[in-house]
């Protein structure tokens, strides 16, 4: 199939014409986004076994577009990486949780960085310039990186972790189990905790293999002195297999769904009482 256009001739199939629509289509959804802050942080409790009681809380971003609804990040962030808008939103999540800190001091956030995020020249100095200006305390945040950063560009990624943690700042490794974990990761980058994946929580209490999976992993991140954050817990049977793993944290719905700023506040107000 032929199709043309004012300035050039594009051949191809008419699915392959509907995935470059589609994508020019995205391109400029998200970029309106940007403009017109469509996207809203969300925050999602973490429960310390250790304290019984709420220590952090991860901040999600969600995009709510006047027309379209909610659009899961899960359609949209991997295309927004592909384009490099991925490092305006991240300056935009990183803005909005160092903002909102300073409303709410007694607890740690976290924010998911991109493998792409690290390309970015201007991280750092944003970083910098947010912590000075809403006077952060860099233990205070915790910056979330999957395994697939490292295997990109490993060297870039060591380099700004390492001047992240030099800064204070916290750094845990997300969804650890699911790509290419490796020995040399957990003992050449500078972790402070290990975050298990949902895919293994979710059939702990009836897969015998996820069980000894998350016992092999958590032995493994006290072996490297490192915390164990448990994500998607969902009922009380996974709670008590991870409270005797001594696992350390643990989110998910079973705790709290993720929360906008005003409910986090409503709900640390609860957990007072």
């Amino acid at each position: 199939v032929l199709f043309r256009s004012k300035e050039n001739v594009i051949f191809g199939s008419e699915s392959l014409y509907k995935e470059h629509e589609e994508r020019i289509i995205m391109l400029g959804l998200l970029t309106e986004a940007i403009r017109e802050n469509q996207f809203v942080v969300y925050y999602q409790p973490k429960y310390s076994f250790i304290n019984s009681d709420v220590s952090g809380a991860e901040a999600l971003i969600r995009w709510y577009h006047p027309n379209y609804g909610f659009i899961p990040p899960d359609n949209f962030i991997p295309f927004a990486e592909k384009v490099d808008l991925i490092h305006s939103i991240t300056a935009m999540v990183i803005t909005t949780v160092f903002s909102f800190s300073q409303q709410v001091n007694s607890i740690s956030f976290s924010i998911n960085l991109s493998g792409k995020d690290f390309e970015n020249s201007t991280l750092l100095n944003h970083i910098d310039k947010m912590a000075k200006l809403y006077e952060v305390n860099p233990c205070r945040i915790i910056f979330e990186i999957t395994e697939s950063v490292m295997i990109t560009n490993p060297t870039l990624a060591l380099n700004n972790l390492i001047k992240l943690k030099e800064k204070g700042y916290k750094i845990h490794i997300d969804d650890f189990g699911t790509g290419y974990s490796s020995l040399n990761y957990l003992r050449e980058f500078p972790f402070d905790a290990i975050k298990l994946d949902r895919t293994f929580i979710s059939g702990i209490a009836y897969d015998a293999r996820d069980l000894s999976i998350v016992r092999s992993i958590v032995s493994l991140g006290k072996a490297f002195s490192l915390g164990i954050v448990a994500e998607g817990v969902e009922n009380n049977e996974q709670f008590e297999l991870l409270k005797n793993m001594n696992c350390d944290e643990f989110q998910g719905y079973y705790y709290s769904k993720p929360l906008s700023g005003d409910q986090l506040i409503d709900f640390l107000r609860g957990q007072k009482k």
